[in-house]
């Protein structure tokens, strides 16, 4: 490493504060505590600075600018960051030695060029060499700067690894001109190596003194993070997405065309047609995103590679993705995932790349911004139907988790980033309540809302006006205020600086002497309620007592208009009258059409099939408008309250809505799982006979579905040609797997599914059914499984428990025959991602929880060599480690090898990661039993159930008595005791983190 200050070789200190981190005995577990003492402190002194450079006073009046020099193929790490002191220093020496007679100081006495020549070998983060090993021959070699700590940066770069400290960015790479060196260059086979990187890329030139070598230059004019810069250097393939053709003049069409910037993409050989498959939406992508705001940098570019830790590196002008993002024209599910991924990757380009937080507690606001956006584009795209249907599942489950025990969004007295567990709920609530606040806004006109917001906050990133294109949540809802009018404090309190979220009760009635809809309102927010009890608590959580605001009411009257009322609530409880538009008209009982219509039902309800007809075209009169319309989330509450009261009526009208066509696919989806609620044996199965009612008119002959169920017939080839069809195909398949009521239907069920699965034929079909073979394969494993959960007991960790019928072991040693045959044709013949091998891994570690078979460690540990694909290998390392890994001494030091040696950084973080999680999820099922201070402490149930502690001790915590139970047995290995100390102080910084539970 040398040094030089204004060309001027410099004396430096460069001290890593990580490499003097040891313990008396590496094998002494109880020194735990001492060496996660000295962690902590060497990571505190690591972000005080770990590059000192020494000055000399007649260095004071040079220009400063920092060029960064180093050589990509090389490589030993060293963390270096430039004390923010020493710009402290040079300014106050620049004051002493060159104040002008008015006070002043020039510019230039303050600058000077610093050159940092290092070399990088063996980077244990920041960048990530993919290179072919004896178990993956075949693998393309590249390289790529990754993400695996959010301060990975200082890890590849000598910098100020700091979000806010800015600069503009020249970038040289030079590499060999092509992977292989040979003579011939134009050899089949013989890529040549092209270099990706943040910034416009200028020019391709040749190396002047090796002819063998290229050599690459960007530029960043618009200054940028270090933790915004990326690169990517390999044999990639090319691909520039044209601009899209529009309907307009010339004049207007060349004016777009220049204002467009130029977009690229880039994937490893051999995927070319999955990269313009998967890219295709991209440039409508931009111009939609560009209707809001002008795009901040000169292009874009997203390159494809292995071995990525985490889905997608989002850096300025370029996103660095997964590979498994990447699909063929054969897919269905993943287009909607993967679009929506690389959607939002282009949106970060505006806000969360260009406009950054202010402080750490605005991260809400950034990341929310990026996703709110990305959904709207994601509207266009999928259309309202898709859109409203993913909100509203975002929103139970924010439903779900904000309970009292999350913290508001944002907190503004945290200095420090969130951790993951946080951020990920922050990136689900944030968008949901921008979404809110939307809505909040638009009460004062439809122009008033985020759509004039979001495009003032772009343009004044552009225009400068943005102090440091830096965005707090003050300044948002200052902007919010002054465009739309509307004052947000009150929902700011309650939706950003509060937690939880309220729970509504209606209670509605008609008065017909008043001829108004009396409601009766109740709101409770279970977050106030779980802790307000707990005055710490309540200052941390701050959760909310209620919720003050409007909320819109919509009434379809008897005329079938629907009304809109806007209801204020300022109090938890409040009764509301709303004036009832329709004049009233009285329903006279004893006409001939009502005494018609409910023979109709009773006939109906008896099983004519005429009058069932009947009843439907009466239904179809009063149906409700489709999910485009404003009421679509009526019919989806509709659905949920017919399930609620499960009758053949019912199960009928579910049965209609499947058939229905010209219903949203989500729809007739939910219905179809909510059939089996009618599927009792008071109604005599009827949600099951309709359910495979439905699933025979589709995959099997006319002639066929005459018969009954229990006879087998060769269902038609898979047609997935139907989009809608498909998914509903497949929610009748997971609603049929819910079916488990210890009755003989259970048997038809099981034989059903599993002659789906044998004689599965996909030859002309044009798109891929490795995931329907999967959500087979899934629905087979949960109607095998008993209905009545066995006793937790040691002697049944590894005995088969007896199977009473002879069609129930007819039925497993079938089922085990067609997932053993299907898992060995993945093998040869893979799916995409291995999904079936999977689903096959996944089949038998249910069924083994299960106790349907004995545990057979053997299964997953063939899949956890090297040379499998990564997914798969996950999959069987999370079925070892349920297999009571720790009491075997073989299995403790091959995962631990794993930890530590293995040469996918994925697949060691990830193994780290469910070491921890293993020993809970093992005591939550019983393998690990519970102890206390005395035998009578435990009571173990017979029903199997999990043990549950007396009340005689009602302060022992059940978080106490776990990590005892786990001391105790746990613990008794020698082989882990001897394994933890030295993989904590041998492995990468990540991956203890996940093992610091230990």
């Amino acid at each position: 490493m040398k040094v030089t200050v204004a060309g001027v070789v410099s004396d430096y200190i460069h001290y890593d504060p990580l490499v003097n981190i040891h313990v008396a005995n590496r094998s002494d577990v109880h020194l735990y505590p001492e060496i996660k003492r000295k962690l902590y402190s060497a990571l505190s002194e690591g972000d005080e600075g770990e590059l000192s450079i020494g000055l000399s006073a007649d260095m004071v009046a040079r220009q400063v600018r920092f060029i960064r020099s180093f050589d990509v193929n090389l490589g030993y790490v060293f963390c270096a960051k430039l004390l923010m002191s020493l710009f402290a220093c040079l300014q106050e020496q620049a004051f002493h030695n060159n104040a002008q007679p008015d006070g002043t100081v020039p510019i230039e006495a303050v600058s000077f060029i610093i050159r940092i020549d290092y070399i990088v070998r063996n980077p244990p983060e920041g960048l990530e060499f993919v290179v072919p090993t004896e178990a993956y021959p075949y693998r393309v070699p590249h390289m790529y700067t990754t993400p695996s700590v959010p301060d990975a940066a200082r890890c590849w770069v000598p910098c100020v690894d700091n979000l806010w400290e800015r600069c503009t960015w020249d970038l040289q790479f030079v590499v060999p001109r092509f992977l292989d060196e040979r003579p011939d260059e134009d050899e089949e086979g013989n890529f040549p190596v092209v270099v990706v990187a943040s910034g416009d890329f200028m020019e391709q030139v040749s190396h002047p003194y090796n002819s063998s070598k290229n050599i690459f230059l960007f530029n960043q004019p618009v200054p940028t993070s270090v933790q915004h810069i990326a690169f990517a250097a390999g044999p990639f393939h090319v691909l520039e997405l044209p601009i899209e053709e529009s309907p307009v003049d010339a004049e207007k069409e060349d004016e777009e065309e220049f204002l467009q910037p130029q977009m690229h993409v880039f994937c490893l050989p051999g995927l070319e047609g999955m990269l313009a498959t998967t890219t295709s939406f991209y440039r409508s992508a931009m111009k939609f995103y560009s209707t809001l705001g002008a795009y901040p940098f000169g292009s874009f570019k997203a390159v494809f590679v292995d071995e990525l830790p985490t889905q997608r590196f989002d850096s300025a002008t370029l996103s660095i993705i997964s590979n498994d993002l990447l699909y063929g024209e054969d897919a269905i599910e993943q287009v909607y995932e993967s679009r929506m991924s690389l959607s939002h990757a282009l949106a970060v380009q505006w806000i969360g790349i260009n406009i950054v937080q202010k402080t750490w507690s605005d991260t809400w606001l950034i990341n929310g911004l990026g996703s709110y956006i990305t959904a709207l584009f994601f509207k266009k795209m999928f259309g309202t139907n898709e859109y409203r249907f993913r909100l509203k599942k975002d929103m139970d489950r924010v439903v779900a988790l904000d309970m009292g025990s999350q913290y508001p969004i944002c907190q503004p007295a945290v200095m420090e980033p969130p951790d993951s567990a946080q951020l990920s709920f922050i990136n689900l609530k944030a968008p949901l309540v921008l979404y809110i606040l939307d809505r909040h806004l638009g009460k004062s006109g439809t122009s008033h809302s985020l759509s004039r917001v979001i495009p003032k906050i772009l343009l004044s990133a552009i225009s400068g006006d943005l102090a440091g294109n830096t965005l707090t949540t003050l300044s948002f809802l200052r902007t919010c205020r002054k465009i739309s009018g509307v004052d947000p404090r009150i929902f700011a309190e309650q939706w950003i600086y509060g937690s939880g979220c309220p729970h509504f009760t209606f209670n509605a009635s008609f008065n017909r002497k008043k001829l108004v809809v009396e409601f009766m309102m109740r709101q409770v927010c279970p977050a106030f309620e779980a802790n307000r009890s707990d005055p710490a608590a309540m200052a941390l959580y701050k959760p909310v007592s209620f919720f003050e605001g409007t909320i819109t009411v919509r009434i379809h009257e008897a005329d079938g208009t629907p009304y809109e009322h806007v209801l204020d609530i300022r109090a938890p409880q409040k009764h509301y009258e709303v004036l009832f538009n329709t004049k009233y008209k009285r329903v006279r009982r004893n006409t001939k059409r009502y005494i018609s219509r409910k023979a109709a039902a009773l006939a109906a309800a008896q099983g004519d099939s005429e009058a069932m007809e009947d009843i439907s075209l009466l239904n179809e009169a009063f149906t409700l408008p489709l999910w485009e319309d404003d009421n679509e989330r009526t019919k989806w509450k509709a659905l949920r309250a017919l399930a609620r009261q499960p009758s053949p009526i019912v199960s009928s009208f579910l049965t209609h809505t499947v058939l229905v066509p010209n219903y949203f696919y989500r729809v007739r989806m939910e219905a179809a799982m909510l059939l089996m609620r009618c599927a009792t044996e008071e109604m005599q199965f009827i949600g099951i006979f309709h359910l495979l009612k439905i699933f025979t008119a589709w995959c099997y002959e006319p002639q066929q579905r005459r018969h009954e169920f229990g006879t087998r017939f060769i269902p038609r080839p898979n047609d997935f040609s139907n989009i809608p069809d498909y998914f509903v195909r497949k929610s009748i398949i997971v609603s049929l797997a819910q079916f488990r009521e210890g009755h003989k239907m259970d048997h038809v069920v099981t034989r059903f599914l599993l002659d789906q699965l044998k004689f599965n034929d996909n030859t002309t079909n044009p798109y891929s059914d490795g995931l329907y073979i999967s959500t087979l394969i899934a629905a087979v494993g949960a109607t095998l499984l008993p209905t009545i959960q066995a006793e937790q007991s040691q002697l049944m960790a590894t005995t088969q428990a007896p199977l009473e019928k002879t069609q129930e072991a007819d039925l497993l040693r079938d089922a085990l025959i067609e997932v053993e045959r299907y898992r060995e044709m993945d093998r040869l013949v893979p799916s995409m991602h291995n999904v079936v091998s999977i689903a096959a891994l996944e089949w038998y570690l249910m069924l083994m929880m299960g106790n349907m078979i004995g545990n057979d460690v053997s299964i997953f540990l063939k899949y956890t060599r090297e040379g499998n694909y990564p997914g798969v290998r996950m999959a069987a390392f999370d079925g070892l480690l349920l297999m009571k890994w720790y009491s075997s001494k073989t299995l403790i030091r091959y995962i631990m090898a794993v930890i530590a040696t293995d040469s996918s950084r994925l697949i060691r973080r990830h193994v780290a990661r469910g070491v921890c999680e293993s020993f809970a999820v093992l005591f939550a099922i019983g393998d690990i039993p519970w102890v206390g201070s005395k035998a009578q402490d435990v009571l173990i149930e017979e029903d199997g159930s999990t043990p549950v502690v007396e009340k005689k001790n009602p302060k022992k915590k059940e978080v106490d008595v776990m990590l005892k139970s786990l001391q105790k047995n746990a613990g008794k290995a020698l082989s882990l005791r001897e394994c933890i100390m030295p993989i904590i102080l041998f492995v990468d910084h990540p991956s203890l983190w996940f093992m610091r539970g230990l």
